[in-house]
């Protein structure tokens, strides 16, 4: 059985009218800047998901691995409600970017302080039924890297994921378990960081780790 199709994100350079000159989040490969599109004769804001290139070479090709496993993750889960919109992707200078949609209630842990009166269990209850529409997806696919600050709040006060740069299709042969990378904080057990003393394979994340790291987020 063949996969379903993908949605190839377009190429927006042109649109992107402007982006704020310091970024509103930070994560390990990229930041996150506040930018107006221009869509349909229509500025809108969006969030501008700008990856890092620097003289390091090495460095260079982690974070590349992860915009485009991130690009590839979510032109399969362009049909997915319960993931956060990709309009398309951009080149900032000369680094690559997603654009997405601005949710301007924030990551859970943002709007749990903002709004401390927000139903946590309705919350949780979302990020539980989020993640089995991953897993249950064909292909199934494991985050990878499930903690707060990948969890963004819709307008109507729903969790929905983002954070796609240490997903892992199941079944797929674009991208190999080398350079996947997560929040140790969040991370199973059996993906820490090790010293690697041969060529053996790195573990790949599985349902199961998704399932500590959500563990790890409620609790």
């Amino acid at each position: 059985m063949s996969s379903p199709p993908s949605n190839k994100l377009q190429d927006l350079r042109l649109q992107l009218r402007s982006i704020d000159n310091f970024p509103h989040a930070q994560g390990s490969f990229s930041d996150v800047y506040k930018g107006i599109l221009a869509q349909d004769n229509i500025d809108m804001q969006v969030a501008v998901k700008v990856y890092r290139v620097c003289d390091d070479e090495q460095k260079n090709a982690v974070a590349l691995e992860h915009f485009h496993r991130e690009v590839h993750a979510y032109e399969l889960l362009h049909l997915n409600p319960h993931v956060a919109e990709v309009l398309g992707v951009a080149t900032v200078g000369d680094k690559p970017a997603l654009v997405m949609r601005w949710y301007e209630n924030g990551n859970i842990a943002q709007q749990l302080c903002l709004n401390p009166h927000v139903s946590v269990y309705k919350l949780a209850l979302d990020i539980v039924n989020r993640l089995k529409s991953l897993h249950s997806n064909y292909p199934p696919i494991v985050l990878g890297d499930l903690k707060p600050s990948n969890i963004l709040v819709d307008d109507d006060r729903r969790a929905i994921l983002s954070g796609f740069g240490s997903a892992y299709i199941l079944g797929g042969t674009e991208f190999t378990a080398t350079n996947l990378t997560g929040s140790c904080q969040f991370m199973a057990p059996e993906l820490l960081p090790t010293i690697v003393i041969d060529d053996s394979p790195l573990p790949a994340p599985t349902f199961m780790s998704d399932m500590w790291s959500l563990g790890c987020t409620i609790a």
